[in-house]
């Protein structure tokens, strides 16, 4: 519990996040949190918008002298990424998440915390129900924003009459995101073979200890995919020795996380043999993620066997940093994560997320995933894909919130594009508005259970946003 946060400035806010998270609310399954967010607007007496897939907007008159001022929107996500240690017990869909307080931070136990995104809107909230003079609000809440974005982009536009956004969806303190990179995610499938698998030495292995993190913000800081370490595994293991069949593999939970746990079942091998395997490829990564490690079992060879192609898909698509922007030297321009595999009765399905803030390096990810499934026998889909938000340095809505920044800090903030989707690029272009602005306390690791958002940055960021909203527009 973070009940000790609830006396400090931003008190509202901690109160806020602790209810949002006792409610479930993975990605898809965000009924009980919107319920829960309307019960909030009724009880502070705000009109409720609601479009046909769920989005929400919360209507806050403006008060006292400012009540006339142009709409201010500040846009959040209610659904988050469910994550959890392989030795957690806790169910996403029924359980709440457990905040607690670690020095200076606060996260959780054992899960994700969900600060991404629920502390934006618990920011968001308690900035609306603050009695001081401010300007009108509309707090847009979207759904599933963590599988695909889908809430922005299905947006209905009539619910949303402000043409300045405030995105509160930005992981780090200090910092101004006026733009960000496009996304396009695939997926690849394979039909498992015909054949059932042996009925010899059969072993399931697990791997795990990895330490994941956000696909978009995380892609450079050298962490190691555990689906593909796992299939280097199986590649090293049939590489040694003829007659390895592939019984199961799956790993992953998101295609927009770094994936932290892969597993698989082997069979037409000694035990021996797999443990070779593994601690030679382990030994390759151990730099990077010295906490890794693979359990390994006897299974039974169970349903058909999985076709080599899989592994070799999955070794041949580009994973990681692809590209740094020739400007900008730090900061990533393009890159791809291969997030989810998933084992089906008959088939198995791989997910892939590319970014860029260049669509067209975007589009060649795609063109190397499909001649990459043609020659291995793949069937591909595109899921989501959009463009960038391209930066307004000379935007009115940032000239705003720097005034306010240097108001409350007496600095600058950094400025900068993101190497992440953010929803508010998308929202601006239905809306027909480049006046965006994202920014949001320091989290770490988010999409992984090492999940934690600073305390000091959430009393600095609603410090700031107070000062947003009480300044003439």
């Amino acid at each position: 519990m973070i009940t000790d946060l609830f006396d400090a400035a931003a008190g509202a806010a901690w109160k806020h996040f602790q209810d949002i998270c006792n409610i479930p609310r993975p990605s898809g399954h965000e009924e009980r949190i919107r319920a829960h967010l309307l019960d909030i607007a009724r009880g502070n007496g705000w009109q409720r918008r609601q479009d046909s897939i769920g989005n929400i907007v919360l209507v806050c008159p403006g008060i006292g002298t400012l009540g006339d001022e142009p709409v201010l929107v500040l846009q959040a996500h209610m659904d988050m990424v469910c994550e959890k240690n392989v030795d957690t017990v806790h169910d996403f869909m029924t359980d709440p998440i457990r905040p607690l307080i670690d020095g200076d931070w606060v996260t959780a136990d054992g899960t994700t915390l969900g600060a991404d995104n629920g502390i934006g809107v618990a920011l968001a909230l308690a900035v609306a129900e603050s009695t001081m003079d401010r300007v009108p609000l509309e707090l847009l809440i979207t759904i599933d924003e963590e599988r695909g974005l889908t809430g922005a982009f299905g947006c209905d536009p009539e619910i949303v009459q402000g043409r300045r956004i405030i995105n509160l969806d930005s992981e780090e303190d200090g910092v101004f995101i006026i733009g960000c990179a496009g996304g396009t995610d695939w997926t690849v499938s394979f039909a498992k073979c015909q054949n059932a698998c042996s009925s010899g030495d059969c072993w399931h292995c697990c791997l795990g200890g990895f330490r994941g993190g956000h696909s978009g913000v995380d892609i450079d800081k050298g962490r190691v995919n555990a689906i593909r370490t796992a299939a280097a595994i199986v590649e090293a293991l049939a590489a040694a020795h003829t007659g390895v069949q592939v019984a199961r593999f799956a790993g992953g939970n998101a295609m927009n996380a770094i994936p932290r746990e892969c597993s698989f079942t082997v069979a037409g091998c000694a035990r021996d043999d797999v443990e070779a395997a593994a601690a030679q490829v382990l030994a390759g990564v151990r730099h990077a993620e010295p906490e890794a490690a693979m359990t390994i079992g006897p299974a039974d060879a169970a349903g058909y066997e999985i076709p080599m192609a899989v592994v070799s898909f999955i070794r041949a698509v580009s994973d990681g940093v692809l590209a740094m922007d020739p400007m900008y030297t730090e900061q990533v321009q393009t890159s791809s994560n291969l997030g989810v595999v998933t084992d089906a009765a008959d088939s198995i399905a791989i997910k892939v997320m590319g970014r860029s803030t260049v669509y067209a390096e975007q589009q060649q990810i795609g063109r190397e995933i499909e001649q990459a499934a043609a020659v291995l026998g793949g069937t591909i889909a595109i899921g989501s894909d959009f463009p960038g938000w391209a930066p307004k340095p000379d935007s009115s809505l940032l000239q705003l919130g720097l005034a306010a920044y240097r108001e409350q800090f007496d600095a600058a903030p950094r400025i900068e594009s993101i190497h992440a989707g953010l929803e508010c690029g998308i929202i601006g272009a239905a809306l027909g508005t480049d006046e965006l602005l994202s920014f949001g306390p320091s989290i770490e690791n988010a999409h992984s259970p090492d999940e934690r958002v600073n305390i000091d940055g959430v009393e600095r960021i609603y410090g700031l946003l107070k000062s947003v909203v009480t300044r003439r527009q």
